[in-house]
């Protein structure tokens, strides 16, 4: 299963979950968190929902324009969510529903790794647009600082062996373009 349904990036959520203080209060995760955090068979309001399936009333669209044509791929759905709640509506994930969607496989085309910073920085312009650079700044910081500190948790437990040191070594490819783009984006360099 693809997580579809997520929070608004937010400094707090970044706090709990870039630096892992959710580890240390797994009962506040499911409601503070979702992603791969929560129960999926529940049907519940949401932050904002991945693009690659919406239903959405025709008034929803009138009202709201639809997707912001300036992003293409990547936080167009995270925006027009944003505009969609703006406007007074809920947005809704509905477990019910479902298709089939090959994960990333139009863009690993278009962009390769690449779509990771991509997607890192349409998340930080969204949220300096709606709350400013010195916040975009320090979500960026706290990103950086939570993805150094999973690099380093996951190249220590992939050397300690034991069941999951194969999970933990796998992980250190993407941890690594992660914490590039996050360092990048931190920088000024994107």
């Amino acid at each position: 299963m693809q997580y579809s349904a997520y929070r608004f990036p937010s400094l707090r959520l970044a706090l709990f979950e870039a630096l892992g203080i959710y580890k240390l209060t797994p009962r506040l995760a499911p409601g503070t968190l979702l992603g791969g955090y929560w129960e999926h068979p529940e049907e519940r309001d949401v932050d904002w929902v991945a693009g690659a399936f919406m239903l959405v009333p025709r008034a929803v669209f009138e009202q709201t324009g639809g997707f912001d044509e300036r992003l293409f791929m990547y936080g167009e759905d995270m925006e027009w969510c944003y505009r969609i709640r703006d406007h007074g509506w809920r947005v809704r994930y509905y477990p019910d529903a479902t298709i089939v969607h090959a994960d990333h496989a139009s863009s690993d085309i278009r962009w390769g790794d690449e779509r990771i910073a991509l997607c890192l920085q349409r998340q930080r312009d969204i949220y300096k647009e709606r709350n400013g650079w010195a916040r975009g700044a320090a979500l960026m910081t706290l990103g950086l600082i939570g993805a150094v500190l999973r690099n380093g948790y996951y190249a220590v437990r992939g050397r300690l062996g034991g069941p999951q040191a194969a999970r933990y070594r796998d992980m250190q490819p993407h941890l690594r373009i992660t914490l590039r783009a996050l360092a990048s984006l931190t920088l000024g360099r994107r």
